[in-house]
C-alpha cells in the first residue's frame, strides 16, 4: 500500500497561494476526519458524499463554497494522479484504524473493544500526522 500525505503534496503546490493552501489544508482536514469517523475510503465517492451531508446541509456563504469547492477539485485531482498509476492512496489515521482492526480480529477482540481501539488508533495518527508534528522529510510517521 502506498504511503501518501495529501497534507504534503499541497504544501508543496507551487500553483496555490499560501491563503489557498491554508484554506484547502482546512477543508481536506475537515473531510478526513468526517470520512474516517464514518469509515469511508479516501476517494472521490466517499468527497461527494461529505460535500452533500457535511458541506451543503447548512446555509454557507458563497465565498465559502467556491474556495471549498477548489479544494475538494484538487483533492480529486490528486486522487486521479494515484488512480491513473494503479494504486490508492492511504492516509496514516486510515492505515492506523485499519492495522488495529486487523490486530484486534487477530487476537478476536469484542468489536465493541476494536471499534474503541480503532478510534483511539485514529485520533492518535491524527495527532501525529498533524501540521504541529510534519517535518520538512513529509508527514510525520512516513
Amino acid at each position: 500500500m502506498t504511503k501518501v500525505c495529501w497534507k504534503s503534496d499541497l504544501k508543496a503546490s507551487r500553483d496555490l497561494s499560501p491563503r489557498q493552501i491554508e484554506g484547502y489544508d482546512f477543508l481536506l482536514s475537515w473531510f478526513d476526519d468526517w470520512r474516517l469517523a464514518r469509515g469511508l475510503s479516501l476517494d472521490r465517492p466517499s468527497a461527494v458524499r461529505f460535500w452533500k451531508e457535511a458541506v451543503t446541509s447548512k446555509e454557507r456563504k458563497d465565498w465559502q463554497l467556491q474556495h471549498w469547492a477548489e479544494a475538494l477539485r484538487w483533492f480529486t485531482r490528486w486522487l486521479a494522479i494515484f488512480a491513473r498509476r494503479g494504486l490508492k492512496p492511504t492516509s496514516l489515521p486510515e492505515r492506523g484504524r485499519n492495522a488495529v482492526e486487523s490486530a484486534g480480529a487477530r487476537r478476536g477482540l469484542a468489536r465493541a473493544t476494536r471499534k474503541t481501539y480503532r478510534r483511539w488508533a485514529v485520533r492518535f495518527a491524527a495527532w501525529a500526522g498533524s501540521a504541529e508534528r510534519v517535518t520538512d522529510e513529509g508527514c510525520a510517521g512516513e
